[in-house]
């Protein structure tokens, strides 16, 4: 897609785009919004790659995952340029290396950040959030910024 507006759609699944397994669909520049899913209201893949270089998608609406849903492990989805305004589920695999995300990530596999803003929540399931407080907690402690026998004895690796 090169420029142009994908709008008013209604689907059970993608709204807006739908990609199939081994699919791709590059975004480059344009909008998808206005669109009406029960799961990814702008964009549902299973199993393909959605690429958005620039453009937006935002104003989408669904019964789960507003923006974005990517239903198993080998959809992926790239944010190099652009805004994506909504939320997004990830089963897949997301990269973002630019443009700007607003929405909120339910994250069950994998996000990759190397540039680009994001001002939006990444969740993840309630492992992941124990093994990141562990793991901020721990580097408080090695910087002695915590301190105690409680933060010794669950730390027992982390050596003056």
């Amino acid at each position: 897609m090169e420029d142009g507006t994908i709008s008013g759609n209604t689907a059970s699944l993608g709204g807006g785009v739908f990609v199939d397994q081994n699919g791709s669909f590059t975004m480059t520049e344009g909008t998808i919004s206005g669109n009406t899913a029960s799961l990814g209201g702008g964009v549902y893949a299973y199993g393909g790659t959605f690429a958005m270089n620039g453009g937006t998608i935002d104003g989408n609406s669904a019964s789960d995952s507003v923006g974005v849903y990517l239903i198993n492990s080998s959809s992926k989805f790239t944010l190099n340029g652009g805004y994506l305004g909504e939320d997004f589920e990830n089963n897949g695999t997301v990269s973002i290396s630019g443009g700007y995300f607003g929405g909120e990530i339910e994250n069950n596999r994998t996000v990759s950040i190397s540039g680009g803003a994001i001002a939006g929540i990444v969740l993840g399931s309630v492992f992941g959030a124990l093994i990141l407080a562990y793991a901020i907690c721990a580097l408080l402690y090695k910087k002695k910024i915590l301190k105690g026998a409680f933060f010794a004895k669950i730390y027992p690796f982390i050596k003056d």
